[in-house]
């Protein structure tokens, strides 16, 4: 069963938690109602799982708390005052962090570590509710993943014509300038050649990379910013598509090479 669907009822019990009197439930009342919501045959053991770590994930994240221990050793969970504000503005979001790195593994057996650890901490960060923390870990990550862009397109053109781009893609100080070069060395690429790239690389890389840089770089600026946890939600789920569409690239540059005379008209 899909997570987000699982978290969506959690998130529906707790509202109606709030109109209850006593204010407080047991994380078996969760499940029970989960399972008479998707009629217990659906919701499997494997589905059992996920709720808990759901469940787990929002005292992580400050939405709830132990009330209280009940009989038979039961713990009574009960809203926060910041989880009872996050429900009023529907900002709950968390993410499970070895369910997202194992997806990643999954489809990128050969993923940078650097990018993992850096990714893994800016989870870690997001569902402890260090936001500012997450925002600037996940830009490392980003970075780490277009600097290795970078490394490949330099191979994969270094008998090209657009060689004398190199220099500008590894020697200039600021990352933005590297990717400013290499979205300037990739419109000169042969149609033939762009015809084989993923689709919409262009959108994919070039949205996300900025937004993420702009938003590491509005959080490690003293007057502050990047707090909006919303946003870097949205940011870390993309993550994964942004992510898989750089190591295309990387992957198309590495088992090719440019070699060949580029028509005046294109440099």
């Amino acid at each position: 069963m899909d997570r987000h669907l699982i978290l969506s009822e959690i998130i529906s019990i707790l509202n109606q938690l709030e109109k209850e009197p006593r204010n407080k439930i047991t994380r078996t009342e969760i499940l029970t109602s989960l399972e008479r919501k998707f009629h217990n045959n659906n919701f499997t053991g494997m589905d059992k799982a996920i709720a808990n770590e759901e469940i787990h994930l929002l005292l992580i994240n400050n939405i709830l708390m132990i009330a209280e221990e009940g009989v038979a050793q039961r713990e009574y969970l009960s809203l926060t005052t910041y989880g009872k504000e996050c429900l009023k503005k529907g900002d709950i979001v968390s993410l499970d962090s070895m369910g997202y790195l194992e997806q990643i593994k999954i489809s990128l057996s050969k993923v940078d570590p650097v990018i993992l650890d850096y990714l893994s901490e800016s989870i870690t960060a997001f569902n402890r509710g260090l936001i500012l923390s997450s925002t600037i870990t996940l830009g490392v990550a980003s970075e780490k993943a277009m600097l290795l862009l970078l490394e490949n397109f330099c191979i994969y053109i270094e008998n090209s014509n657009l060689k004398n781009y190199i220099p500008k893609l590894t020697d200039q100080r600021f990352i933005s300038q590297k990717y400013d070069s290499l979205k300037e060395a990739l419109e000169k690429l042969p149609k033939e050649v762009k015809n084989e790239l993923p689709d919409n690389y262009e959108i994919t890389i070039d949205t996300m990379f900025n937004f993420i840089k702009i938003n590491r770089d509005a959080t490690g600026h003293p007057k502050g910013g990047g707090k909006d946890k919303l946003l870097q939600g949205a940011y870390l789920q993309a993550f994964k598509s942004y992510l898989t569409t750089i190591y295309k690239l990387i992957d198309y540059f590495k088992s090719n090479k440019l070699q060949v005379e580029l028509l005046k008209e294109t440099l």
